[in-house]
C-alpha cells in the first residue's frame, strides 16, 4: 500500500469511526442534558442515517471470510511458487550443466531442496507447500506437473481452484511468460 492509499486510509477511518462516536457520545450527553435532548429529538434522522451510513462503509471494506477477496492471494502464491520452482531449475542447470534428474514432482522437487551431487539448495518450500510424498502443491492442495521436456524453459502447470486438470481456470508458467 503506498502512502497516497494510506492516507486516504486514514482519512476514510476517521470520517467514518470518530464521527459517529461522536454522535453516540453526544447521545449519551443527552441523558443529562435537556438542551442536547431537544437537539436530537429534531435531527434524530440524521444521526441514524449518518451512522448507518458509516457502519456499511467500514463493513463492507472489512474482510469478513474467505470469499473473492482472497481467491486472488491464492492464484498470487501459485503464481510465485510455480515462478520459484522454474529458478531453481534453471539455476540447478547453470550449476550442473543439465536439467534436474527425476521424471515426477517429489524427484525433482527433492533434487531441488538438497538431494544433489553438491547439496545446494535450489528452493525453499514451507512445509505446508509440500505433502507426504514431497511434491509440491499449490495454494489449493493439488500437486504441479513440471515438465522438463524443454530444459531452457521449463513448464510448470497448476489445476487451479477447481483442483481438475484441463479446465479454464489452470495455471502454467507459459500463460504468464507469453
Amino acid at each position: 500500500m503506498g502512502i497516497g492509499q494510506t492516507f486516504i486510509v486514514i482519512i476514510v477511518i476517521i470520517a467514518f469511526f470518530l464521527v459517529p462516536l461522536s454522535l453516540a457520545i453526544s447521545i449519551f450527553l443527552a441523558f443529562f442534558s435537556s438542551t442536547q435532548r431537544a437537539y436530537i429529538r429534531k435531527r434524530w434522522w440524521l444521526y441514524a442515517l449518518w451512522s448507518i451510513a458509516s457502519l456499511s462503509i467500514i463493513a463492507s471494506n472489512f474482510p469478513w471470510g474467505p470469499g473473492e477477496r482472497f481467491g486472488s492471494s491464492r492464484e498470487a502464491r501459485t503464481a510465485a511458487t510455480m515462478s520459484q520452482i522454474q529458478i531453481a531449475i534453471l539455476a540447478y542447470q547453470t550449476e550442473y550443466n543439465m536439467p534436474p534428474p527425476g521424471k515426477d514432482n517429489a524427484t525433482l522437487i527433492r533434487e531441488l531442496i538438497t538431494d544433489n551431487p553438491r547439496s545446494i539448495v535450489f528452493l525453499n518450500l514451507r512445509p505446508t507447500d509440500m505433502n507426504a510424498r514431497g511434491e509440491a502443491l499449490d495454494a489449493w492442495g493439488t500437486p504441479f506437473h513440471i515438465s522438463l521436456a524443454d530444459p531452457q524453459d521449463p513448464l510448470i502447470q497448476s489445476a487451479g481452484p477447481d483442483k481438475k486438470w484441463n479446465t479454464p481456470d489452470d495455471m502454467d508458467t507459459s500463460k504468464k511468460q507469453r
